[in-house]
């Protein structure tokens, strides 16, 4: 499709001028900076989704420094973890990112599957209650 130099000049002119009638309100005012808290917040976290799963595969001082780094005061400190109940990969596409599923096919359930999953939410819970 071709547009003609006049028609793009057009738009350009409407364009710049749609953009330029109205300055919203809020945008007008400043940003105000403040040592007063605005909010409270009760945890900060992180979600361990699938990296555990490949963070098993370290070497264990190499998964202890990352959960320091994470949960450790001298790191980010975090103060919640979500752990992720692995449903077996129903639709996942790709195998690695589908944390293991504790329930076996018989009906019951083997508590030693997801063994990075398992693992950091061990770590998180020892920071967590301080020990």
């Amino acid at each position: 499709m071709r547009v003609s130099r006049q028609l793009a000049a057009a738009l350009v002119v409407g364009l710049t001028a749609a953009l330029s009638v109205a300055t919203p309100a809020y945008a007008a005012a400043g940003a105000e900076v403040s040592p007063a808290p605005a909010q409270t917040i009760d945890n900060f976290g992180a979600s361990g989704a699938w990296w555990p799963n490949d963070l098993v595969n370290f070497a264990p001082a190499a998964r202890q420094q990352v959960a320091n780094l994470l949960f450790g005061s001298s790191g980010l400190a975090l103060s919640a973890y979500r752990y992720n109940i692995g449903g077996g990969g129903t639709a996942v596409t790709n195998p690695v990112r589908a944390p293991q599923t504790f329930r076996t096919s018989s009906g019951g359930y083997d508590w030693n599957r997801d063994a990075g999953g398992r693992m950091f939410l061990q770590y998180a819970s020892t920071w967590a209650c301080g020990t």
